[in-house]
């Protein structure tokens, strides 16, 4: 079970921490930063999880937090349907 725990949280954080090495990265070059970045993501940290199958169903609400902070609204929609269709499916396959 902490074994299920430390994988779900080391997928979910890892996407964000290469996103952090690009934001710095921009910082020390001066660079503008895009938000297209934090897009993807947050995506792929949310789909890592569900490709994974996370147990645990309260991580999956974590990149949908990050990304209501960060306000990237078209993002959030997506993945709220994502989160829904994932526990849908996941009810029918334990029923």
């Amino acid at each position: 079970m902490i074994y299920q725990i430390l994988i779900s949280v080391v997928i979910l954080i890892f996407p964000i921490i290469v996103y952090l090495f690009y934001c710095t990265y921009n910082n020390n070059l001066n660079k503008e930063q895009s938000k297209l970045f934090l897009d993807i993501s947050i995506l792929s940290s949310l789909y890592l999880l569900v490709i994974y199958d996370s147990k645990f169903i309260i991580f999956y609400n974590i990149p949908l937090i990050f990304a209501f902070m960060k306000k990237r609204t078209f993002v959030s929609i997506i993945i709220t349907t994502i989160i829904l269709f994932s526990l849908n499916f996941s009810v029918i396959n334990i029923a």
